[in-house]
């Protein structure tokens, strides 16, 4: 009722933006792929159902690889994005995941811990520096 109601006034809605209904999957990593709908891809007289299978025939996903999410239900802070994981039918941010900006930023805070000591063992700074290199390298 309430998605009709949705649907009915959207069209008089000055700004694009998504359909209700979002489709969400994880992949192997655990990353969360998100596909927003678009009234404006929709054919004349074509329903939600046919639209969004069409359109992930595309993507090579079919509707029942989707769990379908409310709108509201996706976090509005975009920069922990690589955090958001579906749980429950919601799009949580998983906090207890470390992303490699963070591993970087933590081996940094321990590589200056190294070199402002007195006693700094060069071989532990430069073993340090080189596993930097490489999660930098690994994007």
């Amino acid at each position: 009722m309430i998605l009709f109601l949705f649907q009915a006034i959207w069209p008089a809605l000055a700004i694009e933006m998504p359909m209700p209904a979002v489709c969400a999957r994880q992949d192997a990593d655990g990353a969360l792929k998100l596909t927003y709908f678009f009234r404006s891809g929709m054919r004349p007289g074509e329903s939600f159902a046919a639209f969004s299978g069409r359109t992930l025939k595309k993507l090579g996903v079919t509707r029942s690889d989707c769990s379908w999410v409310p709108l509201a239900s996706i976090p509005n802070e975009r920069s922990q994005r690589a955090k958001w994981r579906l749980r429950a039918g919601k799009v949580i941010i998983d906090r207890s995941i470390v992303t490699k900006e963070e591993m970087i930023a933590s081996m940094e805070a321990d590589l200056d811990g190294i070199i402002s000591r007195q006693d700094a063992n060069s071989a532990d700074a430069i073993r340090l520096m080189r596993k930097i290199d490489k999660l930098r390298r690994n994007k």
